[in-house]
């Protein structure tokens, strides 16, 4: 309903999803354009990764490549959480990857929602059936729950300008 919290969000969310979906291969292809031709951040960005890896060499495309690849799995309907998870394992930082891969980690609940949240209920749901793929309106009722989760939001970078 309109007048309930987060309503018509919730509504013009849905309705942008399905026409990103529908409009996929567009968005792809346009981002493929900057992954050939990558932007100062991204490349400031390939080279502090590079730094922390202690490895030199060309990584932007490699990082480009597995952007691309995090948009088409949520474009495709793949639980939110399950790729920040698989986002989170690649992470330089090695406690930040341990605790990505076990299931009992505190930024695993932080990630997928508390026992008994929405969130969690599709996680699971998505972990049993292999193969189960959120429509566009599940999909924004997890984003929306994500966004709006305070344990999410204490774990914001503090120097983060949504505003700019």
């Amino acid at each position: 309903a309109p007048l309930e919290p987060h309503g018509l969000l919730k509504r013009s969310m849905t309705y942008a999803m399905v026409a990103l979906r529908a409009n996929k291969d567009v968005l792809r292809r346009t981002l493929e354009i900057f992954a050939s031709d990558p932007t100062v951040d991204w490349e400031k960005h390939a080279n502090k990764f590079c730094k922390l890896q202690g490895q030199s060499g060309e990584i932007t495309k490699w990082i480009a490549a597995t952007k691309i690849q995090a948009l088409e799995e949520k474009l495709d309907g793949v639980h939110p959480s399950e790729v920040m998870l698989r986002e989170l394992q690649k992470c330089v930082v090695q406690k930040t990857s341990d605790a990505a891969n076990d299931p009992n980690s505190g930024l695993n609940v932080v990630v997928c929602g508390r026992a008994g949240s929405g969130r969690r209920k599709l996680f699971e749901r998505s972990i049993e059936k292999q193969d189960y793929i959120l429509n566009e309106k599940e999909q924004v009722d997890v984003l929306v729950e994500q966004a709006t989760d305070p344990a999410v939001l204490c774990c914001t970078y503090f120097g983060w300008s949504p505003y700019l």
